[in-house]
């Protein structure tokens, strides 16, 4: 239960980050966009700032007007002979891109432009671009404008002076060529505005997390709820099972004295008897409280065991039980002579008998049972095969687990605990077990026992 809950834990701690993160990116994104748009509007006022101080001496436009002037090229001489002719032919627009001045021709005649008006006396007034840029925002961030050289070093700021490292900063945009100057802005973009603009999304995102820890958080308490049902339900069952060995043990004991006071010899034997069932049941109950308990170990009475002898034996109970019901079952003895075990004989005979009874119980009359054991390394392996019902392959990955039964239309209910009880008794042997199956076509259980 409390691997569930850590992994309960876990799993909306991710949820929790994998959130946080995807806001972290979009923010990150945000801030992307911004800065890009900012660079735009940067441009746009450099550009609008050049036409101020290009139309200073004939039609001026007033700060925040911006008028396009434009004369054919053939009328150029005639109509102004005294204005300044510019060639573009002498620039070498690769290697201006090259050096990051310009990324279009266009950019190339505006920068010409720039360094006409600073020909003329008239440079580029910073003071003003930052009104102008301030002016063109949409969103009135705090902002510095830089003016730097060629070699990056500031020239002249407008703004905040020391500027912050989490600040967002422009792309550097060239304001002339003849000797290279750059305007930069750097922006501080608050997380209230990308929460302002992001509000839904923040919202349903929290949302979500909100509703996954909740649903998680119920499927932790039904668990919870369910564990300790189950817990009390196998409290209750154990208390039961414990308690039926009282009784027994009385039968053994009335049942032993009952065999010291008779006289007659076939009475003596049914006592006899009756004394090895009670206690065969006594160790299954043992058995069942071990596996119950989730012990690593049952404790063994090992001693030497004759693994024919118990397979007759077994043979011989499940014959008994099962009178009623036609069968048949074989006994194929290939280990030359190799036939002792150090084992717990109640123990085992417990585990060999279910594997015979549970191939008489879930098939047809006439049922065909048999047992083949062999000498294999140092170990003895059993084989009980069957061509009765046959157990899906779904099936055969559960068939060993406690409480788990397979579904039989019409067959018999079992309570899942017979073959979880020969899985638990070979395995502390120091032995293991498989299954071969195929509905239909029977199965076939083998295990395997070390001689010591």
């Amino acid at each position: 239960m409390k691997k569930v809950f850590f992994i309960s834990i876990i799993a909306i701690i991710m949820i929790d980050c994998l959130q946080v993160y995807n806001i972290y990116l979009q923010y990150k994104n945000y801030t992307q966009e911004q800065a890009n748009y900012i660079t735009t509007t940067l441009k746009s006022s450099i550009d609008e700032e050049l036409s101020l101080r290009s139309r200073r001496d004939y039609s001026p436009d007033t700060l925040g007007q911006q008028h396009c002037y434009f004369k054919i090229a053939k009328e150029i001489p005639k109509e102004t002979p005294k204005e300044e002719i510019t060639d573009l032919r002498g620039y070498d627009v690769k290697l201006l891109k090259a050096q990051g001045l310009i990324s279009s021709s266009e950019e190339l005649i505006q920068l010409a432009s720039q360094d006409q008006q600073i020909q003329k006396g008239h440079p580029l007034d910073i003071t003003i671009l930052d009104t102008i840029f301030t002016r063109n925002l949409n969103i009135q961030y705090e902002h510095s404008m830089i003016l730097v050289d060629k070699n990056k070093n500031v020239i002249k700021t407008v703004g905040t002076k020391n500027i912050p490292s989490y600040w967002v900063y422009s792309k550097d945009i060239a304001v002339n060529l003849a000797n290279p100057r750059f305007i930069r802005v750097a922006v501080f973009i608050t997380p209230s505005q990308f929460i302002i603009q992001f509000i839904w999304t923040l919202v349903l995102s929290l949302l979500f997390v909100l509703i996954a820890s909740i649903c998680i958080g119920y499927q932790l308490r039904e668990i919870r709820n369910r564990d300790e049902l189950l817990k009390n339900r196998e409290l209750t069952v154990n208390s039961i099972i414990h308690d039926l060995k009282a009784p027994i043990n009385s039968i053994i004991a009335l049942m032993g004295v009952i065999k010291l006071k008779v006289t007659d010899e076939s009475t003596k034997i049914l006592a006899r008897q009756i004394i090895d069932k009670a206690k065969l049941l006594v160790h299954d109950i043992e058995t069942i409280l071990s596996t119950a308990n989730n012990k690593p170990r049952m404790i063994l009475n090992r001693e030497e065991v004759n693994i024919m002898k118990l397979i007759s034996l077994a043979k011989s109970d499940v014959d008994i039980l099962y009178e009623s019901k036609e069968h048949t079952i074989t006994i194929d003895d290939k280990t030359r002579g190799n036939q002792i075990v150090d084992a717990d004989k109640m123990y085992l005979l417990n585990a060999i008998r279910n594997l015979i009874e549970n191939a008489i119980k879930y098939a047809d009359k006439g049922v065909m049972v048999h047992i083949s054991v062999i000498r294999y390394n140092n170990e003895l392996q059993v084989c009980v095969s069957d061509n009765g019902w046959g157990i899906s392959k779904k099936d055969q990955k559960m068939i060993f687990n406690q409480f788990y039964r397979v579904p039989h239309e019409h067959g018999p209910r079992g309570h899942g605990v017979g073959l979880a009880l020969v899985k638990y008794v070979i395995e502390s042997h120091g032995g293991h077990i498989t299954v071969n199956s195929e509905l239909g076509k029977g199965s076939k259980f083998i295990f395997n026992i070390p001689f010591k």
